[in-house]
């Protein structure tokens, strides 16, 4: 934006010099004249009018595609650490499970409960990757 903005005061800046000279030659030459050349400098200050706000849609795009690629990479971490954390809790289930069943303290429901939760984070697992999967296609 500030480039763009250094472009349109530049612009300004080279439409007062050329009224300036458009005015310093109303005086040394007839009026017919010198209408023709301040036509001819406006257009040329209106083409780099319409090439600076070209310059800034263009930055305003790339601005635009720059928040969009860091959202998605925000978005990947956290799907990434979400899977980390979703794997880190079956393994611990299934540890709970494994030394319930070797110690014979679990009863036969919370063996149950166990397994549906560990079957539940399986489920969420899956998910959570084919949506990363879907995430790291579009980057």
């Amino acid at each position: 934006m500030r480039m763009t903005l250094k472009i349109v005061v530049s612009i300004l800046l080279l439409a007062n010099v050329l009224t300036v000279k458009a005015q310093a030659t109303t005086v040394s030459k007839d009026s017919l004249v010198t209408t023709v050349i301040s036509k001819e400098e406006q257009k040329e200050v209106e083409k780099m009018v319409e090439k600076a706000q070209r310059a800034e849609k263009d930055i305003a795009k790339k601005e635009k595609e720059a928040k969009r690629k860091e959202k998605l990479k925000d978005k990947i971490k956290k799907t990434k650490s979400s899977v980390k954390k979703n794997e880190s809790q079956i393994e611990g289930l299934e540890n709970k499970l494994t030394k319930g069943l070797q110690k014979g303290k679990l009863s036969p429901v919370d063996e149950e409960k166990l397994k549906a939760k560990i079957e539940k984070k399986k489920i969420e697992l899956t998910k959570q990757n084919e949506k990363l999967k879907k995430l790291q296609k579009q980057k």
